[in-house]
């Protein structure tokens, strides 16, 4: 299992992480992502990504710190599953992998 950190992909934005190049795995707290119009970006570029073939995983800070070993199961099933229809589309602009030190898989 491949983990990249704040990964920007072309017609999408920055994610926080892509796993197995195709597998998009956001984490959405408050702080950030509060407002109406945030929620509304979010709910945009999880939508574009779709579009684009990538899986798309969300999850509230909360739910990674209290519960991890539920989070990557949910990350291992939707790898099983496999990618699905098509493949990829989407161009990684900037990949910022060196920031993501210490991610256990």
């Amino acid at each position: 299992m491949e983990f990249r950190c704040q990964v920007e992909i072309e017609g999408v934005g920055r994610v926080d992480f892509l796993v197995d190049g195709w597998l998009i795995v956001e984490v959405n707290g408050y702080q950030f992502h509060s407002s109406r119009e945030d929620w509304r970006k979010d709910m945009a570029r999880l939508n574009a990504a779709q579009l684009l073939g990538y899986g798309t995983l969300s999850y509230a800070p909360e739910q990674v710190w209290n519960n991890p070993g539920h989070v990557m199961a949910e990350i291992r099933t939707m790898l099983m599953r496999g990618r699905g229809i098509g493949h990829v589309r989407g161009h990684i602009l900037l990949d910022h992998t060196q920031a993501c030190r210490g991610v256990a898989a």
